[in-house]
C-alpha cells in the first residue's frame, strides 16, 4: 500500500538550483565508459514554513536510457522553475504537493529525472514540516540495512587491482559484490571477483553490452558455471522478447536495470517473463512514489528487487536506504554512504558500520548539502 499524502509544505517563497562537483575515490570502468567525476544538481524549495532539498540522479555523459546532467539541469532551469511557480500561483501561493509532480512532468527521460529531483525536494519539505523521516513515512522500521559494493572492469593494470578492490569492499562490510562485465572479458572478470569475494553473493552487470550472437550467447551461457546471483541487463533495453528468450536458456536469473523506466515497463517485464530480478533507480523512474508503486507490483509477483545507485551524494543515498528497507526490496541494495566511493560527500551521510548502513531517521529524506560547497545556478521567487 502506498503511503498517504502529507499535505502542502506551505506557501512557496522560492525555488533554487544548486550544483557541485564530486570525484570517485577510484574510477569505475563499465561496458559503456568510465565513471570518475560528476556534477551534482540539487533542487531547493523554500516555503513560509520550511524548506526541502532534492538531488538529481544523473551522470555527466548520457548512458542508454539515462540523460546527461547538463540536460537535466537545463530542464530544471528552463521548465521546472516556472512550472512549479505556476502551479503555486494556481493554488493561491501554496506549494503543489509532492504527489502531483508526476502529473506536471512529461514522459521523456529528462523529464523523469528532473521531476524526480523536484518531487524529492517537495517531499523532503513535507516530511520535515510533519516531523517524519522518509523511512517512517513508507513504513520502514529498520534502523539499518545491509549494503552491496561495486567494482568496475579490470583495467590495464590487470586482475590484481580488481581483486584488491573486492577485498577492500568485503573487509569494509559489503554483503554483496556487483561487478561490471563486457563481451570477451566476462569469464575472467567474474572468476577473479568470486575468488576475492570469499563466499559473498556476486552479480554481474553487463549494461546492455551483449547480443544474441553466437559468441556473446556462448559467453553468457558459460557464466552459469559461476552460480551468480544474477546477470544484470545483458541485452539492449528495448528487446524484452530476446531477453525472455535468453532467460529460457540461462540458469542464472536475469536482472533488468536500464529497461525499467516506468511502472508500465516494469509491468511489461514481469508479464513477459523477461527477468527474475529488478534493479530500481528512483530518478530514472520519475521519483519516490513511482518506485514505491513498482515495489508493490514486484512484491505481488514475487520478483526479486534491489535499489541501484548512480554515485549519489548523501541526500540521494539516504532516499535509497529508506527504499531498501521496503518489504518489496528483497535483495541487498546499493545504499552504502558516499564516504565509501566519493572523495567527499557534501551531505556528510554517516558511513556504514558493522556491515550495515544506518538509515536516516530524523525528519526529512536525508542530510542537506553544505551550501558553502555549492554554487547557486538559478532561482525564482514567487
Amino acid at each position: 500500500m502506498l503511503p498517504v499524502g502529507l499535505g502542502t509544505a506551505g506557501q512557496l517563497r522560492s525555488i533554487e538550483i544548486w550544483t557541485t562537483s564530486v570525484r570517485l575515490l577510484e574510477a569505475v570502468d563499465a561496458a559503456h565508459g568510465r565513471h570518475f567525476e560528476k556534477v551534482v544538481v540539487y533542487v531547493r524549495v523554500i516555503t513560509d514554513a520550511t524548506e526541502g532539498w532534492g538531488e538529481a540522479a544523473s551522470l555527466d555523459v548520457p548512458v542508454r536510457t539515462d540523460p546527461s546532467t547538463g540536460d537535466v539541469r537545463r530542464a530544471l532551469e528552463q521548465y521546472w522553475l516556472d512550472r512549479i511557480s505556476e502551479a503555486a500561483h494556481a493554488r493561491e501561493g501554496w506549494c503543489p504537493e509532492s504527489h502531483v509532480i508526476a502529473n506536471l512532468a512529461g514522459s521523456s527521460p529528462v523529464d523523469r529525472v528532473a521531476g524526480a529531483a523536484v518531487e524529492m525536494a517537495l517531499l523532503d519539505a513535507e516530511l520535515r514540516l510533519n516531523g517524519r523521516s522518509m523511512a517512517s513515512w513508507i513504513g520502514n522500521t529498520a534502523a539499518s540495512v545491509p549494503f552491496g559494493g561495486l567494482v568496475g572492469l579490470a583495467g590495464d593494470s590487470g586482475i590484481g587491482l580488481l581483486e584488491a578492490a573486492v577485498d577492500a569492499l568485503r573487509i569494509g562490510g559489503a554483503s554483496r559484490i556487483r561487478t561490471k562485465i563486457a563481451p570477451g572479458r566476462a569469464r575472467d572478470q567474474v572468476r577473479a571477483v568470486l575468488a576475492a569475494a570469499q563466499g559473498l553473493a556476486v552479480q554481474a552487470d553487463a549494461n546492455g553490452s551483449f547480443s544474441m550472437s553466437p559468441d556473446d550467447l556462448g559467453e553468457l551461457l558459460s557464466l552459469d558455471a559461476f552460480d551468480l546471483a544474477c546477470i544484470e541487463q545483458p541485452l539492449s533495453t528495448s528487446d524484452l522478447t530476446a531477453t525472455a528468450a535468453l532467460g529460457d536458456l540461462l540458469e542464472t536469473p536475469i536482472c533488468l536495470d536500464e529497461t525499467i523506466t516506468s511502472q508500465r515497463s516494469a509491468r511489461d517485464a514481469i508479464r513477459y517473463g523477461a527477468c527474475g530480478v529488478l534493479c530500481l533507480k528512483p530518478g530514472r523512474l520519475g521519483g519516490v512514489r513511482a518506485t514505491l508503486g513498482i515495489l508493490e507490483m514486484a512484491r505481488e509477483a514475487n520478483m526479486g528487487v534491489f535499489m541501484g545507485g548512480m554515485f549519489e551524494t548523501g541526500l540521494g543515498r539516504a532516499a535509497l536506504g529508506a527504499l531498501a528497507g521496503h518489504p518489496g526490496a528483497t535483495l541487498i541494495s546499493d545504499v552504502a554512504a558516499p564516504a565509501t566511493y566519493l572523495e567527499s560527500d557534501p551531505c556528510s551521510l554517516r558511513p556504514p558500520s558493522d556491515s550495515l548502513q544506518s538509515l536516516h531517521r530524523e525528519p526529512g529524506i536525508g542530510p542537506w548539502p553544505d551550501r558553502s560547497a555549492l554554487t547557486l545556478e538559478a532561482s525564482t521567487a514567487l
